[in-house]
């Protein structure tokens, strides 16, 4: 008998959520096929695997710009829109309304993805991608009747369908007498690590990067979930209704990325000074403050000097030697006038001009803070200038009524920093004020907009099921503004406490401030120290005193400056920080209770459980989890809730602190302290909580648009298609590869399903105006089929359902057929379709306590959605001998779908997960070159509309 011909088969492995390391995630799958073992004797299926590392040039993706695209002018001033989403919504209602309707909103995902690939233009020699490769061997067997002839190898939908609906008695392929005979099939498994590319800074900087996304980018997200709906319904009769929700939330989350985080940064620009020259006064005489403040001035003025010498650009030798070689003489040459002259120095008038200088070097890292956020959020630069001539604006109208106090305090300096800090500091409570007006507007506005929608205002096909998806936008776009701002208040509230803590000793005289209700008849008005010029020092050294900008009703007009950095700090919701925390606590212990069991199989997987046991405890998590996501909303509402009413509690209790600044100093120093030790991960903090912590950070991640020229959608995807462009090129002496298998766990799934919808109708739009899409990529459609495995996917739990617009193919209505457990179970019909990703057959695998990706076809209600696949020891699961009772799978074979049994989210490639093994297995022996089957179906899907 001829041999059959086997598959060369390349596998891509794709990680999800995790602190996963390079070449990690490649070596699992090797592994796991590598324990594969055939009964009788526990043969291994896989000769053992080779590695061999491969550097690859990494090239963004190439965009065939259809019509739709080509309206939209992708090179508009990133400043003047809120990112590809508002670009999008802004050509869409510019189009007219009595021309051709222009559907974008079939096609909002495409084109975001698209606005986030656009610019993107990276293509250096350190974007290489290192790569490494498992080169191996399957020693498989092909099942031949006795006498029978031999059988060309079928496509793998065809076969993996018919192999699963095999009797039971069929003899099995490995069994003596079976007819099966070995066949080396070549395997080469390839990882596509794109973690390194979803971070935002390294080590100790990530956990500001970090918390930059929970605090300042969410709510986008949040803005560009409402303007997809908004592109939906932008025609009918609920569009001017969300056209106003869309303003709201953008209006609010504006209020919160740009004057809300700035003049924070602006009010600690203001600090250093205060420090400085507080340990001038109390560390140092008059003349050494002088020669001190000299060495600062002659600093600046050199970095100033090079600063222009550099901006000119042409200069001579003398020009470049002149400002180091001269500054020394001068500022020699003065200290020693100081020195002698000290009786002359006016000691405030120093300390005014070194607070200058030093607040210049401030802001001048508060400048490259706001350069680096504005490539995270364009026009930061411009809302900074803004912000600060307000600021600007502001101190000139309090100087003019002659409020800057500071001019007659006992410190002047230290006096006049601290009314530029009360000003900054009310500005930024107005900020606060506007930001809950804004909220309040988005939730009026919410509301209206989703009464628009209701199928009894607003009749169109599948009008409930737009209804449904409406009232979900409104969901998700409260939560994603109350989150980050109850984030914020909390993390800048506690920060400015523990600076408050570490600052105030260093204020003149705070070891002699009285105690309450007894004065300081002892201390004049002016230190005695300014009369000596010796430094301030205990116990001659008088406490500061400090009037108030601006007066409030009942308090003195004159305050020790330490009591009124306390009332500032009442003013600004330390009050109400005790009560945010509790929500906050109580929200946390909600999510707990709902997922506890899950975080319990996350730390410790279940192990050796079989037959009942192991079906009745995945149905018991699989229902908990269930009921729990329902809860799960009490949490959401509550941190909304309390977010509405913190300014009402903190006005109610704000002369109730007692020593909670105390507290919170210590407790800020002390986490500061753990999350340095910690290597600066946020999500190492999270212990058992830590997949959904990094599934949120990568969620912001994949959706965020900015820079445009190196967003990391854009990074990811350019990486993986120079993957695959690599995997199409490849050949030996017996050619190339036959088939792709791509097996993706967690945000590898999204990531995965995304980008090959994204190509795939890409590809369909170059063919519609007759053009050739990527001709390195033209083998992956026309030879070489590509099998999708994913595990854990969560783009029908959590993005389908929390962005329906934006993820509209992820998610559509339920099926409540059931089949029995008998093939076909599943309707053709059900999204998402494996078609649109051009996509041969698509294989999901779930855990019924996974709290991040679960079913992506079966019926929430059905009566088996959580049995697993096999209820005996998994290594008796043999997929070919027949289809276990409890796999899913369509009439095409093109869906398939199965649970693994109870578990979490991050134990999919282990030893409690032998099932995966299996089927990505059966995959690679059952890949062949199509017969027409991937065209037919590429051609169905054309004729039924489905394309782009």
């Amino acid at each position: 008998m001829p041999d059959i011909e086997p598959a060369r088969v390349a596998v891509i492995a794709v990680h999800g959520v995790g602190d996963h390391q390079p070449f990690e995630t490649v070596k699992f799958i090797g592994d796991l096929l590598g324990s594969l073992r055939d009964e009788p004797g526990r043969t291994p299926r896989y000769i053992p695997f080779t590695e061999t590392t491969q550097r690859i040039s990494v090239r963004p993706v190439k965009l065939s710009l259809g019509d739709h695209s080509k309206s939209i002018d992708w090179k508009k001033p990133a400043a003047k829109t809120w990112g590809p989403m508002d670009t999008i919504l802004q050509k869409a209602a510019a189009e007219p309304a009595g021309g051709p309707p222009v559907e974008y909103a079939a096609h909002v995902d495409h084109l975001f993805m698209e606005g986030q690939l656009a610019k993107f233009t990276q293509d250096k020699p350190e974007d290489t991608y290192e790569m490494l490769r498992l080169q191996g061997k399957r020693v498989g067997s092909t099942a031949v009747s006795p006498g029978a002839a031999a059988l060309p190898a079928a496509d793998v939908v065809g076969r993996v369908a018919s192999e699963m609906q095999a009797p039971v008695d069929q003899p099995k392929v490995n069994e003596p007498g079976s007819g099966a005979r070995n066949a080396e099939q070549l395997v080469h498994i390839y990882e596509m690590y794109w973690a390194d590319l979803s971070r935002l800074g390294t080590g100790f900087t990530q956990i500001f990067g970090e918390l930059y996304q929970v605090m300042f980018h969410l709510s986008s997200v949040g803005v560009n979930n409402v303007k997809a709906a908004a592109l939906h319904f932008q025609k009918g009769p609920a569009g001017g209704a969300w056209k106003n929700f869309d303003r709201a939330q953008m209006f609010t989350a504006t209020v919160l990325a740009w004057p809300i985080p700035i003049l924070n940064l602006f009010l600690a620009g203001f600090v250093p000074g205060i420090l400085a020259i507080s340990l001038m006064r109390t560390k140092l005489s008059t003349a050494r403050e002088f020669i001190a403040m000299e060495g600062l001035v002659a600093v600046l003025l050199t970095a100033l000097a090079g600063y222009v010498l550099m901006r000119l650009g042409k200069f001579s030798f003398p020009h470049f030697v002149l400002p180091v070689a001269l500054l020394p003489f001068v500022v020699c040459g003065v200290a020693l006038w100081g020195v002698q002259n000290e009786f002359r120095l006016n000691r405030d008038a120093i300390e005014v001009v070194t607070a200058i200088v030093v607040t210049c070097f401030a802001f001048a890292g508060v400048a490259l803070l706001i350069g680096a956020y504005e490539k995270q959020r364009p026009g930061s630069k411009k809302a900074a200038r803004w912000i600060g001539g307000i600021l600007t604006v502001c101190i000139g109208i309090a100087l003019a009524a002659g409020r800057l106090t500071g001019l007659s305090a006992n410190y002047v300096a230290l006096g006049l920093s601290f009314n530029v800090i009360e000003i900054c500091f009310d500005l930024i409570m107005i900020s606060w004020l506007v930001f809950l007006v804004g909220m309040s507007w988005s939730l009026v506005a919410g509301w209206r907009a989703v009464s628009a929608a209701n199928p009894k205002r607003c009749p169109e096909p599948d009008a409930s099921m737009h209804f449904d998806r409406a009232r979900r936008t409104r969901w998700s776009a409260r939560l994603l503004l109350a989150l980050p701002s109850m984030a914020f208040i909390i993390v800048t509230l506690a920060g400015w406490t523990g600076v408050i803590k570490m600052v105030r000793p260093f204020l003149p005289g705070q070891a002699n401030i009285p105690a309450p209700g007894r004065e300081a008849s002892r201390f004049p008005s002016h230190p005695e120290s300014n009369a000596s010029n010796a430094p301030c020092a205990d116990p001659v050294c008088a406490p500061m005193r400090y009037t108030p900008v601006a007066q409030i009703k009942g308090s003195p007009r004159e305050q020790w400056a330490g009591m009124w950095v306390d009332e500032v700090m009442n003013q600004a919701g330390l009050t109400v920080l005790p009560v945010l925390l509790a929500a906050a606590f109580l929200a946390i212990l909600i999510t707990a209770w709902s997922i506890v069991p899950a975080v319990w199989d996350e730390v410790s997987p279940p192990r050796g459980k079989v037959g009942q046991d192991l079906a009745r405890q995945s149905r018991a998590l699989g229902t908990w989890l269930s009921y729990g996501f329902r809860y799960m909303h009490l949490a959401g509402a509550i941190v909304y809730i309390a977010m509405f009413v913190f300014l009402a509690i903190g006005f109610l209790t704000r002369d109730r602190t007692g020593n909670l600044t105390e507290i919170l100093g210590v407790l800020v120093a002390g986490a500061a302290v753990g999350i340095f030790g910690f290597g600066g991960r946020l999500s190492k903090l999270a212990l058992g909580f830590r997949p959904a912590v990094r599934v949120m950070l990568d969620v912001d991640n994949w959706l965020r648009e900015h820079p445009l020229e190196s967003n990391p959608t854009g990074r990811i995807c350019a990486r993986y298609v120079s993957v695959l462009r690599h995997i199409l090129a490849w050949r030996d002496e017996n050619g190339p590869y036959d088939a792709i298998v791509i097996i993706a766990h967690s945000q590898g799934t999204v990531i995965t399903s995304d980008l090959l919808r994204f190509l795939w109708a890409e590809k369909m739009q170059a063919q519609d105006a007759g053009k050739e899409y990527d001709a390195e990529l033209a083998r992956l459609w026309a030879d070489v089929p590509v099998y999708l495995f994913t595990m854990g996917c969560p783009l029908r739990q959590l993005y389908g359902l929390r962005f329906p617009y934006l993820y509209g193919y992820a998610r559509g209505k339920d099926t409540e057929h059931e089949g029995g457990h008998k093939i076909p179970d599943l309707e053709v019909h059900l999204t998402p379709d494996p078609g649109e990703l051009g996509v041969q057959a698509w294989y999901n695998a779930f855990r019924s306590g996974d709290y991040i990706g679960r079913n992506l076809w079966r019926a929430d209600k059905c009566s088996y959605v959580w049995e697993p696949s096999i209820q005996g020891e998994q290594e008796q699961w043999d997929p070919p001998v027949g289809k276990p009772k409890h796999v899913s799978m369509d009439r095409t074979g093109r869906r398939v779908e199965f649970c693994i049994g109870p578990g979490a989210h991050t134990h999919y490639w282990d030893s409690t997960a032998r099932p995966i093994g299996e089927m990505l297995d059966l995959l690679i022996k059952d890949c062949s070159k199509p017969k027409g089957a991937l065209a037919a179906h590429n051609t169905g899907q054309r004729a039924a509309g489905t394309g782009i």
